[in-house]
């Protein structure tokens, strides 16, 4: 991220991705109900995740994590479609779709794209932490 002289940093690439992933969130989330809510709901989505996004910034100061929230609103608005392509490719209904998506294997699975492999070993190493039993 660009931080200007200012210490305000540049908000015209986030706030492009956010409405971006908005209005994919806002597609997969209404591809059963037609054209005319789809497009609907994709203009509200990405308009409504770039306001979240431009609030969580302008309320950010210098040197600092944006607000507990914003991230929240953002891993959402990304599972979406993923939610949406799993469930499509496998016929899984909504409850199977949020368990895989928002479960172990999803964490799991990010913890190996972000080169984590041994994020949960690493955990029982920790002073106080209890040790697994061998098999």
């Amino acid at each position: 991220m660009v931080v200007e002289e200012s210490g305000v940093a540049g908000r015209s690439g986030s706030l492009g991705f956010a409405a971006v992933v908005g209005m994919l969130a806002g597609l997969s989330l209404t591809t059963r109900w037609g054209i005319v809510a789809m497009v609907v709901a994709a203009v509200l989505c990405g308009l409504g995740v770039a306001a979240s996004e431009a609030v969580a910034r302008s309320r950010q100061r210098p040197g600092q994590i944006p607000a507990l929230w914003s991230p929240i609103v953002m891993s959402t608005v990304i599972a979406a479609p993923l939610a949406w392509a799993l469930g499509a490719a496998t016929g899984a209904g909504p409850i199977v779709v949020g368990v895989v998506v928002g479960g172990w294997p999803a964490r799991w699975a990010c913890g190996q794209l972000h080169g984590h492999p041994g994020a949960e070993r690493a955990a029982w190493r920790r002073p106080g932490s209890v040790q697994p039993q061998q098999p």
